[in-house]
């Protein structure tokens, strides 16, 4: 992904007429050069500087301060900064992700034209990381992506298309390398790639490779892998033991950090009486919760 997604300091420069004119003699007078540009308002240098510092290419890294520069280019309508600083909120390189901004920096690149705006957000919806999964809305955006020239997402919606017409479902499809991509990544320790690993098995019905990547990702605080265990404890088919209090447990991890769906489905419960003693009021706290967070089945609860 960083491969599709991030540009070049160099290609970064060569966009930028006054930048590219500069005498670089050394490392350090680049970096000179680059700040003093970004802080004159230049938004190409501004985007270059984010990079060197997410990088930690010419510097140490740092992350703070590659968010603020990326923040001030696409402050300036810049698409690329923009699908940039989207990224980093989807990533969560300062350790704090947060999909809500990653979705409003994605979407307003995309808007100004930004093809790397366009895989990222495609990725989003075909999965459901950080929004409801909606395929049509992913291979839109992939298409977008294709038109605008990145030939990842050609090569993605040939491979969907060829699966569709062999009369295979799309979803859980995954390009080899990607995949590759996404186990290294998960292997690492990389909570977000285990849960992108977890829902690639999930969507091909390998349930045990499922759990055990959604566990791992959980377990570093994930929220939407701590939703996923919930939902597995909770369904009886065979891969994992049904077990209530561990729906419970898991949901109310993920509830705690906010997820809609978490707290949803923990009011279910409470509902029920799956797990915990039945308590209709306190269902209906946890789905008053989870409306004022978006959920419209939650909202739905409410008016019955």
């Amino acid at each position: 992904m960083k491969r599709i997604f991030f540009i070049s300091l160099t290609l970064i420069l060569s966009l930028s007429a006054t930048a590219n004119n500069l005498p670089v003699k050394s490392e350090q007078s680049l970096i000179s050069k680059l700040t003093t540009l970004a802080n004159n308002g230049d938004a190409l240098s501004q985007q270059a500087l984010g990079n060197v510092y997410l990088e930690g290419r010419l510097v140490e890294r740092n992350p703070e301060e590659a968010i603020k520069w990326y923040m001030k280019s696409a402050e300036q309508n810049n698409p690329e900064a923009q699908a940039q600083a989207g990224f980093f909120y989807y990533m969560g390189y300062d350790g704090k992700r947060d999909y809500s901004k990653a979705l409003y920096w994605l979407k307003r690149a995309s808007e100004n034209g930004s093809g790397q705006a366009d895989v990222v957000l495609g990725s989003m919806y075909m999965v459901g990381e950080g929004v409801k999964q909606n395929e049509v809305l992913g291979i839109k955006y992939l298409q977008s992506a294709s038109s605008r020239g990145v030939k990842e997402a050609a090569d993605v919606l040939a491979r969907l298309n060829n699966q569709t017409e062999n009369g295979k479902s799309t979803v859980g499809i995954m390009d080899d390398k990607p995949l590759k991509i996404l186990k290294r990544e998960a292997e690492q320790g990389n909570d977000q790639a285990q849960y992108g690993l977890g829902s690639h098995y999930y969507n091909s019905h390998n349930y045990e490779e499922a759990f055990k990547w959604f566990e791992l990702s959980a377990k570093q605080g994930n929220a939407y892998a701590q939703l996923q265990l919930g939902f597995m404890y909770g369904d009886s088919n065979g891969y994992v033991k049904e077990d209530y209090k561990k729906s419970k447990y898991w949901f109310e991890k993920s509830a705690a950090q906010g997820n809609a769906d978490a707290n949803y489905f923990l009011g279910l419960l409470y509902l029920t009486g799956n797990g915990v003693e039945k308590d209709k009021s306190k269902a209906n706290k946890l789905f008053k919760k989870s409306c004022s967070l978006g959920s419209n089945k939650a909202c739905d609860r409410l008016e019955e």
